[in-house]
């Protein structure tokens, strides 16, 4: 049995589980906001039994050989009257800790019981560890900088003649300087003169001049590119692709067999089956690290350079379910 926890619209998902049904593979897909489904847990000195139910059906998690953590996380029903009121408000909360603690170790479970691609815990791995990693594997990184202080925001802007980004610190975050109410996880440029004085812990790097961009996808140890060209009158979309996808061209790319292997051992530092790196290649054909998203969209990488990825993965996916 395969087991898929992933998010309702997810295209690349779609994909996977339709070449699954055309080889009558069995397996079950959970979307994080899909909550007709429970678990439960047995724990003796004699065995540990986790159990899924959904619709009417008993799924015990020892019939689970193989788990594809795309995206999303178990859910639950709060099955609490809603009442506005402090202590609905602490007895929600608990409840809320209590199921996590609960998900956290079902997920511990699959990852230590089943061959799993993915994991709940690391889908936000530390942008900053990466960037650290990715020094010390031999990449090339844009000179960054996380502060709250305009002074050195000024030598940044200053030493790279103006020409400075900023961007999430984490996906779920605001991209740096904008007031306490904004929010935006696309990489913009900044304008001195824009910043106020004070604001609140923000990144900012240096902008590499780019040729192309490469978004890379990475499952069982395989790799697949793809490079990003973007028309040079886009200034929005030559600073982030994702400002304008009308106006890039993707097409099929292999990195060099010396970048590959530094991504392969920066994804397993962080014990990491599957997911997305981004590059930047300036004029030189340097090659600039960026980012790796375990959860990074690869459905236009595989749209546009024909890889197969959800036939590769339904395959994949099978092969340990059979084992």
């Amino acid at each position: 049995m395969i087991l898929i926890l992933s998010e309702t619209y997810d295209n690349i998902t779609d994909e996977v589980c339709r070449w699954l049904n055309f080889y009558n593979a069995k397996y079950i897909r959970i979307n994080e906001c899909f909550v007709n489904y429970s678990f439960s847990l047995a724990l003796s000195n004699e065995k540990i039994t986790p159990i899924l139910y959904i619709r009417d059906k008993e799924i015990p998690f020892s019939s689970i050989s193989v788990s594809w953590f795309r995206r999303g996380y178990f859910n639950f029903i709060n099955n609490l009257e809603s009442q506005e009121n402090n202590i609905f408000k602490y007895v929600s909360n608990v409840k809320y800790r209590d199921f996590k603690c609960f998900s956290e170790y079902l997920y511990y479970y699959l990852k230590h019981n089943t061959k799993c691609f993915g994991y709940p815990q690391k889908y936000n791995i530390n942008k900053l560890e990466v960037l650290d990693n990715a020094v010390k594997e031999g990449f090339r990184i844009p000179n960054s900088i996380i502060v709250q202080n305009y002074k050195e925001l000024e030598n940044l802007y200053i030493a790279n003649d103006g020409k400075v980004i900023t961007k999430a610190i984490t996906d779920w975050s605001s991209s740096s300087y904008l007031d306490a109410y904004s929010y935006s996880n696309t990489t913009k440029e900044i304008d001195l003169d824009d910043i106020p004085k004070t604001f609140f812990y923000s990144l900012f790097q240096q902008q590499i001049p780019k040729s192309f961009e490469v978004r890379t996808f990475v499952w069982d140890n395989k790799i697949y590119s793809a490079a990003i060209y973007v028309t040079p009158d886009n200034v929005q979309a030559r600073i982030d692709f994702r400002n304008s996808y009308d106006t890039i061209k993707i097409v099929p790319y292999k990195l060099p067999e010396n970048i590959n292997n530094r991504l392969l051992s920066l994804m397993n530092n962080f014990g990491l089956e599957s997911g997305s790196a981004d590059f930047i290649v300036d004029d030189d054909m340097n090659y600039w690290f960026l980012e790796i998203n375990p959860v990074g969209q690869f459905d236009f990488v595989d749209k546009y350079c024909n890889y197969g990825l959800a036939h590769i993965i339904a395959k994949k996916l099978i092969e340990y379910a059979d084992k």
